[in-house]
């Protein structure tokens, strides 16, 4: 993925496909590959200090973010952050998700 290129992760859900969500070329080509040119892209972070990093995180959605659930919550993206607007169009918001599971690889 540090190249742009996307890959297809296997979950315990199903599968996700992936890309550097700091690339917006990279986000590019998985919008055309997922036909889902406007729509907003959720972003999988590797634990609570990156969701800090990309987004402004309180005390309850930090709870759900590392719930057993594992959902994705809607934050504040931080407008200073390295996630180009793309992944939102137009929304200052994202969502955001940990892993359903632990990461054998690096995430």
């Amino acid at each position: 993925m540090a190249r742009g290129q996307i890959v297809a992760v296997k979950g315990i859900g199903g599968y996700h496909l992936a890309c550097d969500a700091t690339s917006a070329s990279a986000i590019d080509r998985l919008r055309v590959r997922k036909r889902r040119p406007h729509k907003a892209l959720a972003v999988m972070v590797r634990d609570l200090a990156a969701a800090a990093r990309v987004a402004h995180i309180d005390e309850h959605e930090a709870a759900l973010l590392s719930s057993p659930q594992r959902p994705i919550v809607v934050v504040r993206r931080r407008p200073d952050g390295p996630l180009p607007t793309t992944i939102a169009p137009g929304n200052p918001q994202i969502g955001l998700l940990l892993p359903t599971a632990h990461c054998t690889i690096s995430c």
